[in-house]
C-alpha cells in the first residue's frame, strides 16, 4: 500500500477547486452577451478589445470585463540580454494612425528617457500595418532595471519618412 504525499493531495484539491472557478468563468463569460449593456458594448464599433479577469475565494467568484478601444498592439519582444538588444514587433489596428516614437523608461526614473527610437528606426507595412524596430542599450546595462515602452502613434503615417 503506498502512502500519498501531502503536498500532493492538497495540490490536487487546489487544482479540483481551479477547475470549478474556471467552469463557473466559462459559464459567466457567456452570459455577458445576455445582458443587453454588454451585448452592445460587444457589437460597438467603439470597442475593439475586451479584457476579463477574475477573482474567487471560497464564497464568491467575481468577473469583470473591460471594453475598451485599442490603437495598436505589440506582437513579440525579443530580448537579447548577450548583447543588451531588443527587437519589438507590432501591428496597428487602425488607418489613420502610423507607429511615430518608442520611448523607454526606467523605473527607478520615470521622468527620464532611457532612450528613444524614432521614426527613422521604425520600419512599417502600409498593407499589412505591421511594424517593427530594433534597439539597445549598451551605455545603461550595468544600471539595468525595469523599464517601460511606450508607443507613440501619429495621425497621417503616409506623411512620416521611416527608416
Amino acid at each position: 500500500m503506498e502512502i500519498e504525499d501531502d503536498d500532493f493531495i492538497l495540490e490536487q484539491k487546489q487544482r479540483s477547486k481551479y477547475i470549478e472557478h474556471l467552469n463557473e468563468f466559462v459559464q459567466a463569460n457567456s452570459l455577458f452577451i445576455e445582458i443587453e449593456s454588454d451585448r452592445e458594448n460587444i457589437l460597438s464599433d467603439h470597442f475593439n478589445t475586451i479584457s476579463i479577469g477574475m477573482a474567487f475565494d471560497s464564497a464568491k467568484v467575481t468577473i469583470v470585463n473591460i471594453f475598451s478601444f485599442q490603437h495598436a498592439v505589440i506582437n513579440k519582444l525579443d530580448l537579447n540580454m548577450v548583447n543588451w538588444s531588443c527587437k519589438l514587433s507590432g501591428q496597428l489596428l487602425t488607418d489613420n494612425l502610423g507607429p511615430y516614437v518608442i520611448r523607454i523608461i526606467n523605473e527607478e526614473q520615470i521622468g527620464k528617457t532611457a532612450f528613444v527610437v524614432s521614426f527613422e528606426f521604425l520600419e512599417y507595412n502600409f498593407t499589412t500595418k505591421e511594424f517593427s524596430a530594433q534597439f539597445g542599450n549598451n551605455d545603461n546595462k550595468d544600471k539595468m532595471k525595469k523599464q517601460y515602452l511606450e508607443l507613440y502613434l501619429r495621425e497621417k503615417p503616409e506623411m512620416i519618412k521611416y527608416g
